[in-house]
């Protein structure tokens, strides 16, 4: 039996509606799904597990974002459908939340940056305080068999000839040369080291940064929460004209 056109328009709308909800969760799950394993082994603690699940989160967030509109425009199509209804309450819900995350990634990517850095230059000083040590010992040899002794005390003792063929205080100061070069080798490494992490930390902290305001006024463009949805889409409007009036 066919249809009579509004019939059929109210089973095309069916359909849409189908459709486009079910387009929309399968855009979020594809999402969220690689988001969970990028996240595990959980390590909490670590700043560098944590900047890499801030990233991890930014880039599911536009996949997410794109999941959660299509889920609210299938309700325009079939409003009365009670399940839509549901949907697009929890969408909106998660929506806020996620909202408030996104602007809470900002500072703390900030603060774990700076403890993932903190944390490679300690581990370089603890590097260069080994050499130090060792510069130390070699300055208070006193005869070729204390070289002997503290060439056989190190983690790879290196293979020393059976006679040396320069006298000793020529191969003490032969050693220390070779140690300070070494320290300060070590030393402009590690400053060399700690300038360019910052300069690519805040690079991506920028861009990151920009993300996640981005995500945070779409989010919460689309939350049920109309007090977070005023305040961030008034300052986008003041700032740069973004937005709707």
């Amino acid at each position: 039996m066919e249809l009579n056109p509004e019939d059929r328009q109210t089973r095309l709308g069916k359909d849409g509606s189908l459709y486009l909800a079910l387009g929309g969760w399968t855009v979020i799950l594809a999402a969220v799904t690689p988001l969970i394993f990028a996240i595990f082994p959980l390590q909490l603690g670590q700043p560098v597990w944590q900047l890499n699940t801030i990233s991890s989160l930014l880039g599911a967030s536009t996949n997410i974002l794109i999941g959660s509109l299509l889920i609210s425009l299938a309700r325009i199509f079939n409003p009365k459908d009670s399940q839509l209804k549901k949907n697009t309450a929890l969408i909106r819900k998660l929506a806020g939340l996620l909202a408030v995350l996104m602007l809470i990634l900002i500072p703390f990517s900030l603060f774990s940056g700076y403890r993932a850095i903190k944390a490679n230059e300690a581990a370089s000083r603890i590097s260069l305080k080994e050499w130090k040590k060792q510069l130390r010992a070699v300055q208070s040899l006193a005869s070729e068999a204390d070289i002997r002794s503290w060439a056989a005390s190190l983690p790879e003792p290196p293979l020393l000839p059976a006679v040396f063929e320069a006298p000793f205080p020529v191969i003490k100061n032969r050693m220390i040369d070779n140690l300070t070069g070494k320290i300060n080798s070590v030393q402009n490494q590690i400053e060399e080291n700690f300038k360019g992490q910052w300069l690519r930390f805040l690079t991506e902290f920028t861009r990151n940064s920009i993300q996640a305001l981005l995500m945070a006024l779409a989010f919460s463009a689309l939350s049920a929460d109309s007090f977070l949805r005023y305040i961030l889409l008034s300052a986008a409007r003041n700032i740069g004209g973004l937005g709707p009036d």
